[in-house]
C-alpha cells in the first residue's frame, strides 16, 4: 500500500475563504491609511482657503473693483 491511501489527504482551503481572509487584510490596510488620508484632505482645504483669501486681498490692495454680476 502507498502512503497516501493511509494517511488522509489535508484539506485545501476553498476559494471562498481566501478571498475572504484577503478581503480582510485590505480592509485592515485602508483603516490604517484613513487617518492620513484625513489630515492630507484638510491640509488642501486649508491651502485651497488660504490662496483664495490671498488672491481677494491682493485684487482689493491692487485698487480693482469688485462688483456682483
Amino acid at each position: 500500500m502507498s502512503e497516501n491511501q493511509n494517511n488522509p489527504s489535508p484539506e485545501t482551503p476553498r476559494e471562498n475563504e481566501i478571498a475572504d481572509y484577503y478581503d480582510g487584510v485590505k480592509k485592515l490596510e485602508m483603516q490604517g491609511y484613513e487617518g492620513g488620508i484625513k489630515k492630507a484632505r484638510n491640509a488642501l482645504f486649508v491651502t485651497a482657503g488660504l490662496l483664495l483669501l490671498g488672491e481677494i486681498l491682493a485684487g482689493s490692495m491692487s485698487g480693482l473693483e469688485w462688483t456682483p454680476s
